[in-house]
């Protein structure tokens, strides 16, 4: 009589290791040119600065980031133009992406990964000076 609660049991525990082990699967990609290529369409905009209450700046205008497998790419601001753009290159380093604007911006921020998936990304900035301390995400889907 013990033969079919042994073969019950041991059922049991490969149908909840296959569940467990078969079932976690994450979207997360790890950073790469070929993970971020494409147009991501800025979804949410926020900064919290020293001094001053965060804000939140949605869609106006369809901003978006275009990354090209080249190593180039194309900004359209939130609060800009409907035809401003700007131009850059950039440059991935396990979490962290080093743009170099070339036209009409000369700055070369970087930025974090915060989160990096086939539909999702935020990307983090920030500036730490003795007089501000601002944190920017930029939110993005495709």
């Amino acid at each position: 009589m013990k033969r079919p609660y042994t073969l019950i049991k041991f059922l049991f525990i490969a149908i909840a290791a296959f569940c467990l082990f078969s079932c976690s699967k994450k979207d997360n990609l790890t950073p790469s040119v070929a993970a971020i290529t494409g147009k991501w369409n800025i979804t949410a905009d926020t900064s919290t600065t020293s001094g001053y209450a965060p804000y939140i700046i949605v869609g106006i205008n369809s901003p978006y980031f275009q990354f090209n497998a080249d190593g180039t790419g194309t900004q359209k601001n939130n609060i800009s133009a409907p035809d401003d753009l700007a131009y850059f290159t950039y440059k991935i380093s396990k979490d962290t992406i080093a743009f170099n604007y070339t036209s009409p911006y000369t700055a070369m921020p970087t930025a974090i990964i915060k989160k990096l998936t086939s539909k999702n990304l935020v990307l983090e900035y920030s500036i730490n000076t003795p007089t501000l301390v601002n944190t920017e995400h930029v939110y993005m889907s495709r």
